[in-house]
């Protein structure tokens, strides 16, 4: 039997009234760039897309659901090849891509990374934290030698704690 005809007959009855749902649950097996491989019942599918159309092009949303959880899949002509995500039940991850801004949340690495075509956040705090570490000042004795101890301290934390953050 080929896979579409399988999952004609997977969907059989699992509507109201052994009607054909459109609409189904599937478990995600693995996600791939704009699109993931479910499972429904005994049944993988793959290229089911997470948005509208699989075309690559930068301006977009993505959110990419957690391999083992459940989303809710269909297709509006009934074709295979038309599948897609339409619900998500855990997200591991959210892209944001518009016009060269670019924002990502990754709850694995628990870090969020926000970026355009020219700068990071992430780079413009690791600049700071540069500056203020080298920083020197003239008094009428000289330029200062850097920092003090405690606030070198307080800088590396500083920086410790937004590398927590930011990727």
């Amino acid at each position: 039997m080929d896979k579409a005809r399988e999952l004609h007959e997977a969907l059989k009855g699992v509507g109201r009234f052994g009607l054909q749902a459109t609409i189904i649950a599937a478990e995600v097996i693995s996600v791939d760039g704009e699109s993931c491989k479910v499972k429904v019942k005994d049944l993988e599918l793959s290229d089911v897309r997470l948005k509208a159309t699989i075309n690559g092009e930068a301006n977009k949303i993505l959110a990419l659901p957690k391999v083992g959880s459940t989303v809710l899949i269909g297709s509006l002509t009934g074709d295979m090849r038309d599948l897609c995500v339409l619900r998500i039940d855990e997200v591991e991850r959210l892209q944001y891509e518009q016009e060269g801004l670019k924002i990502e949340v990754d709850s694995i690495t628990k870090k969020v990374s926000i970026e355009n075509d020219s700068v990071s956040l992430k780079s413009l705090f690791d600049d700071l934290a540069d500056i203020i570490k080298t920083l020197k000042l003239f008094t009428a004795n000289g330029p200062t030698n850097g920092l003090l101890p405690d606030s070198l301290l307080k800088v590396t934390e500083f920086e410790s704690n937004y590398n927590l953050l930011l990727k």
